[in-house]
């Protein structure tokens, strides 16, 4: 488990201690569930088998968070909402067929995702800064920060 100083990031701290619910997967039950995901979307046993591969790497996620928020300049909790999105969002590329295990699959996936959602947030930054003064009314550029 993930140390989070409960005082420092108090949401954190209750995420970490709903996580245990879901312990990292053995190397059996990981190859039961990459058996699982080959069967088709719609079977019940590759739904299940998606939940819980997503589920036993929300911890990965949170740890990620702890130890590189810092490197992109968000904080944590940020950190962990766009990691877990682009966790739940981009699983479907992730074959089960290839050689890579779904964790080093996941980190360059998160990575990727989150570099997006920062260049999206500088240029919208760049776009508000650019508006010249008299232009947006001074009650208006305010309220938007």
């Amino acid at each position: 488990m993930v140390e989070v100083d409960q005082d420092e990031h108090p949401g954190l701290y209750r995420y970490s201690i709903e996580l245990l619910e879901y312990p990292e997967l053995t190397d059996e039950q990981y190859a039961g569930v990459m058996t699982d995901l080959e069967k088709p979307e719609d079977d019940s046993a590759h739904i299940a088998a998606r939940e819980k591969l997503i589920c036993a790497h929300l911890g990965m996620i949170l740890a990620t968070a702890i130890h590189h928020s810092n490197d992109f300049f968000i904080s944590p909790e940020d950190f962990v909402g766009i990691g877990n999105e682009a966790l739940v969002t981009e699983f479907s590329k992730f074959s089960p067929n290839r050689n890579a295990r779904f964790s080093t699959f996941m980190r360059k996936i998160v990575r990727r995702y989150l570099q997006a959602q920062l260049t999206q947030f500088s240029y919208r930054t760049q776009q508000i800064n650019a508006i010249p003064a008299g232009i947006m009314p001074d009650h208006v550029f305010r309220n938007m920060f």
